[in-house]
């Protein structure tokens, strides 16, 4: 198989053939799909508000709000974006292993990125629908109190586990991953690195408070960490499927 990404040929010892192959391809190509599943369920969730993405609270503002498609929106999310692509750095360690002495790190990080963004997708799962449900029958006081804690939760979650933790850990994991895979494929390579990229410096405008360049680098993160999981699962599958 000759195709620029076929990686049953870059990634000597990382895939055993056959079974192994298919449904590590087969994960990771799911991965990819739910997450791109996930940001069409939650469009349909903030009503099509693009804003809403970046501010959750304007959800309070809105008027019959779909709770379910919101609790759907985190759990796509959960799984989406993170707990299915735990077999993929896993299997990534193997490669790792043979080309850096940091594959232990790079690994720890892939991890982490995979378990806390899947519990802060979890907590919000949890906590938003039950404010919202909640709110939209309150009184005024209780309003403002319910208002409180769905800031808080956001906060939690999105400035602190998401925007300024998990990001810079993958950013770790896929750039050391992309260097890794320098010499044996560079265009999936240099994809790799852009893919680290975006989230590293997302995490960077995080902490320092860089409004601008946290938005942009959160709309690159969004698309490539969609993409890289559906390029890499089909290129699997259609290695398996040429053997």
């Amino acid at each position: 198989m000759t195709d620029h990404f076929a990686l049953d040929a870059h990634f000597p010892s990382l895939f055993s053939p056959g079974p192994e192959r298919r449904a590590l391809g087969t994960i990771t190509l799911i991965s990819g799909l739910l997450a791109l599943a996930c940001m069409a369920v939650g469009l349909h969730a903030a009503q099509y508000d693009l804003d809403a993405f970046a501010e959750p609270a304007r959800l309070l503002d809105m008027s019959n709000v779909d709770v379910g498609s919101l609790r759907a929106f985190m759990l796509l999310d959960m799984f989406g974006f993170y707990l299915l692509l735990a077999p993929m750095v896993l299997a990534c360690h193997r490669f790792l292993a043979q080309r850096t002495p940091w594959a232990q790190t790079l690994t720890a990080c892939g991890l982490a990125y995979v378990l806390i963004g899947a519990m802060g997708a979890a907590i919000l799962a949890a906590a938003w629908p039950s404010i919202l449900a909640a709110h939209a029958v309150a009184g005024p006081q209780e309003a403002l109190i319910l208002r409180s804690h769905f800031s808080l939760f956001t906060q939690l979650v999105y400035d602190g586990l998401w925007n300024t933790l998990e990001v810079l850990l993958v950013g770790v994991w896929w750039c050391g991953l992309g260097l890794a895979l320098w010499r044996t494929n560079r265009a999936f390579a240099l994809f790799t690195l852009l893919t680290g990229v975006f989230p590293l410096l997302d995490g960077v405008a995080g902490m320092l408070a860089l409004a601008p360049l946290h938005e942009a680098m959160l709309m690159g993160y969004s698309v490539t960490s969609i993409v890289w999981p559906v390029v890499l699962g089909v290129a699997l599958l259609r290695a398996s499927s040429a053997r």
